[in-house]
């Protein structure tokens, strides 16, 4: 009997998990982040185009979980706090140069990304 030596699909899907971070930009409040999946990247993406301020708004929006702030939130943050959550979410989503690159050029349509409303 031979050995599988593939992996289950299972063992790639994302499992959601949250964690605690001290934001240093609000004077070490805490808020709750969750790591993105590859669909929510994608739709983080569609939204941006291109856009790095767009990207930042989208990826704070998609994975700050407490709080739970709007778009319009986003909009008016100091920029030191919008850079410092979408970077605590995005490395948390263990997102590298070459995986954002990757993600980019994914195929995920504008009705999908209108999950995230505008």
């Amino acid at each position: 009997m031979t050995e599988n030596k593939y992996i289950s699909p299972e063992a790639a899907i994302q499992v959601t998990e949250v964690k605690d971070v001290t934001i240093d930009s609000l004077n070490g409040g805490t808020v709750q982040i969750r790591k993105l999946t590859f669909k929510d990247l994608g739709l983080v993406y569609a939204k941006a185009k291109d856009d790095p301020f767009q990207m930042a708004k989208w990826m704070i929006f998609a994975g700050v979980t407490q709080p739970r702030f709007t778009p319009e939130q986003i909009d008016q943050m100091k920029p030191d706090v919008a850079t410092e959550l979408s970077t605590k979410v995005s490395d948390y989503s263990g997102m590298t140069e070459d995986a954002t690159e990757k993600t980019k050029n994914s195929s995920t349509t504008m009705t999908e990304a209108t999950q995230f409303g505008t």
